[in-house]
């Protein structure tokens, strides 16, 4: 029996599987085809697609991030964009995903959706925090009085006299 006719059978029960709705035993099908051919995308991408009907976002994610890989190592960019957005579709919050898509945008010189994707971005980084307006005009003004901008104490005085541990 030769390593294509094992395939085709490999394929056909998943196939049975999925029709029947046993999905599990569907993606365990076609996890022996990904390890003989780690490198086949189809069969990858189907993976991933069986993992969201489960309801495993993160395999899928993983599954559909090997996919992008390969086809990025095959200078297969707009397949990959589409994969992309794909995972972005499923995780729309994860920071590095999305700089992937906005990377892959510019790259097929799509500038104004890589500029959107990296916008979304930064609205979703943390900002640093400012103080208060209230803070900063109480500060400037304790420079001249001496006094802090705490209530308008002074700080209490230390020494080594008066501290007690």
């Amino acid at each position: 029996m030769s390593a294509r006719s094992d395939r085709v059978k490999v394929i056909e029960q998943a196939e049975k599987y999925v029709r029947g709705g046993r999905i599990k035993e569907a993606i365990a099908e076609y996890e022996k085809l990904a390890l003989s051919d780690p490198q086949d995308v189809g069969t990858l991408n189907i993976i991933g697609d069986l993992y969201i009907r489960l309801g495993h976002t993160d395999r899928a994610v993983h599954s559909f991030e090997r996919v992008a890989e390969e086809y990025e190592k095959r200078s297969l960019y707009s397949q990959a964009l589409a994969i992309a957005k794909k995972i972005n579709r499923f995780v729309p919050d994860n920071v590095e995903n999305a700089l992937k898509l906005g990377d892959l945008y510019a790259q097929q010189g799509f500038v104004a959706d890589a500029k959107n994707v990296y916008a979304a971005v930064a609205a979703r980084l943390p900002r640093p925090r400012r103080p208060p307006r209230r803070w900063l005009s109480s500060r400037r003004s304790s420079s001249s009085t001496g006094r802090t901008p705490t209530r308008g104490r002074p700080w209490p005085a230390c020494s080594a006299a008066s501290a007690t541990i």
